[in-house]
């Protein structure tokens, strides 16, 4: 579903679809908040827990929604429960799920590059504003953050 074609999921008539996005190359925690996502959604695909959503945990963002949709694209109730797993405790896991996805797709702008330098950083360039561009470098190291095998949905 992920590959370089273009497609969506269906979450119903009520909420309708999420275009899935390819050539998005990040997302972080902090401005998704200030959307309202549910952080814990948010953490749940930041598998090395640095606050950003790289090309890569993007790509397995996509592909394991994918997954929980089974062949025909479309997430139910129960798909999205399943999928966010006993770490949601809201009540419409299927609409805070949509929510997240809207909120990932809208703040593609903002970061123009979320890559890897030769020393295994995340490197993250920001869109310019009136302040200049803004780039963070990620230490993987420093992060001090393990993800439960459990939680690990990606294979």
């Amino acid at each position: 579903m992920c590959s370089d074609s273009i497609g969506s999921f269906n979450f119903g008539s009520k909420l309708g679809k999420v275009e899935v996005n390819t050539n998005q190359k990040g997302a972080d925690l902090e401005s998704l908040k200030k959307k309202g996502i549910d952080e814990n959604i948010f953490k749940l695909f930041d598998t090395n827990g640095d606050n950003v959503l790289d090309s890569t945990e993007l790509a397995k963002m996509w592909q394991s929604i994918g997954d929980a949709a089974g062949g025909n694209e479309r997430l139910g109730k129960k798909e999205a429960k399943k999928l966010l797993g006993d770490n949601y405790k809201g009540n419409d896991a299927r609409a805070d799920l949509k929510a997240f996805l809207d909120a990932v797709n809208a703040d593609e702008d903002d970061i123009t590059s979320a890559v890897r330098d030769d020393n295994g950083n995340l490197v993250v360039t920001h869109k310019e504003n009136e302040n200049g561009v803004k780039t963070e470098t990620f230490n993987d190291k420093k992060l001090n953050y393990q993800i439960p095998l459990s939680k690990v949905m990606i294979h």
